[in-house]
């Protein structure tokens, strides 16, 4: 951080965010949150980029143009993180609810605690679990969806 006086670094970091490769960084930021995975740090640029240019929904049965009520949304699998499509906001919806119906899961990597963590809703309830171990967090995932979201 190139300042130490609390005004100075917040103007700093206003001008950061509005600069081009600020809001790439907030955004590719944002993404990482919600859980996408990328094995390399370039891919992620890659995305943003194709995000950025993207003018019409990627979805094939709707190619719709987006708008300030149909916004564009980056779609990922939920279970694996990885990036799908570029889809409108009314298809992201439709996807979600049909994934949401057994229950909203994905595996995530944290880079403050360098941990990986796998997160699962069901019926609005969070539950999480963190390991530095993937290969273990994978099979805890395995058990727990086997145990509270498959029972007939």
């Amino acid at each position: 951080m190139p300042y130490k006086d609390p005004i100075k670094r917040d103007e700093y970091n206003k001008e950061y965010r509005q600069s081009e490769i600020g809001k790439m960084n907030v955004k590719i930021s944002q993404w990482k949150k919600l859980g996408l995975i990328c094995e390399h740090d370039d891919e992620y640029e890659y995305v943003y980029d194709r995000w950025w240019r993207s003018e019409q929904c990627e979805e094939p049965k709707c190619n719709t143009k987006y708008s300030e009520g149909n916004k564009k949304c980056m779609d990922h699998c939920h279970d694996t993180g990885l990036f799908r499509n570029i889809i409108c906001n009314s298809c992201n919806t439709k996807r979600r609810t049909k994934e949401n119906s057994s229950g909203t899961t994905h595996i995530y990597k944290h880079g403050k605690y360098n941990t990986w963590v796998y997160r699962i809703t069901i019926n609005k309830r969070l539950y999480q679990k963190q390991s530095r171990d993937l290969e273990w967090l994978k099979k805890y995932k395995k058990e727990f969806e086997k145990k509270y979201l498959y029972n007939n």
